[in-house]
């Protein structure tokens, strides 16, 4: 589970708005996430609800 400063280290201010919920590598750049579909953070709009971090981002369409 992620806590509120790893949120806002990934999302920016507006982590709260995009409701995320995910889980994160204690070491490592890795996590994925349930984000609101379609909302906005550090520029970017999650287009299917859910976001994958690894060495950089983007949103998951099937796994």
């Amino acid at each position: 589970m992620c806590t509120e400063a790893d949120y806002a280290q990934l999302f920016g201010p507006e982590w709260k708005q995009i409701e995320p919920f995910g889980l994160r590598a204690t070491n490592g750049p890795f996590g994925i996430f349930r984000v609101k579909k379609g909302a906005t953070a550090h520029g970017r709009t999650f287009e299917t609800g859910y976001f994958l971090f690894a060495l950089g981002g983007g949103d998951v369409y099937k796994l």
